[in-house]
């Protein structure tokens, strides 16, 4: 078995490098390229996938509840990102 030989922290990702391997780790909370990326994918989706999307969101949100709340909350910011997308639709504001 190989042990990391190295782990370093960058701001919002961790490094961990096995001999010559070099992996990123990322975190289990929102990061800022998280929001950007739901957002530019929201706005490719049609209604019913947005809805199956929060749905998805929300029902991964409960199963992490009190065994990953760093999870937790990931999965509810995705589901309040692709909702924001939603509610402008039908309010006609996209």
């Amino acid at each position: 078995m190989v042990l990391a030989s190295k782990l370093t922290l960058t701001s919002a990702q961790r490094t961990l490098i096995i001999g010559n391997k070099q992996m990123s780790i990322r975190p289990d909370y929102t990061i800022q390229s998280d929001w950007d990326k739901w957002r530019d994918d929201a706005a490719t989706c049609d209604i019913p996938a947005l809805r199956h999307i929060i749905a998805d969101c929300h029902a991964a949100a409960r199963a992490m509840r009190s065994h990953n709340t760093d999870k937790e909350g990931f999965y509810i910011d995705q589901a309040c990102t692709y909702s924001d997308e939603l509610r402008n639709r039908l309010k006609g504001i996209v």
